[in-house]
Parts: structure tokens; sequence; C-alpha cells
């Protein structure tokens, strides 16, 4: 998992990444308090499938939000 000022980038298995806003993210919690927290539904801001043929091992935001990096386990890396 990685931060970055408006991006939160959350490695999965089967080579998923998950990315929220979190502008969007905080305006939810805001609007969301009513409910018990486990039953709230986040949805990520996109779903993309790592470009790497093997397991994530690590993910970096760019500092400027401009994307983020992977590595595998295999020792290759993809900036995205």
């Amino acid at each position: 998992m990685s931060l970055s000022a408006t991006k939160l980038v959350v490695a999965m298995a089967a080579r998923t990444n998950y990315i929220y806003d979190l502008k969007a993210l905080a305006l939810f919690a805001s609007q969301a308090s009513q409910p018990p927290p486990n039953l709230l539904e986040i949805e990520p801001f996109q779903k993309r499938e790592s470009s790497l043929k093997f397991m994530t091992r690590a993910v970096a935001c760019m500092p400027n939000d401009a994307g983020y990096a992977s590595s595998s386990i295999e020792g290759r890396c993809a900036v995205e």
C-alpha cells in the first residue's frame, strides 16, 4: 500500500491494484456516519490489473500524483 497527496494505491491478490481517491473517501466518510462502519461498501476509484507477470511485492506512489511504480516477486518493476 502507498499513499500520495490525493491517491491511495493498494496491491491486492491476483495482480490487481486498487486506486482510491482520498477526497472522495473523506466525503464518503463524513456523509456515512450514521450506519455502522462494517456495513459500508467503499468502491475503489480504479481497479487495474498489474502489467507484471507475478505477484506484487511493493507499490509506491509518485510524489506529484502522476502515477505509481510496482515491483513483483520476480524482481521486475513497472511504472504506470
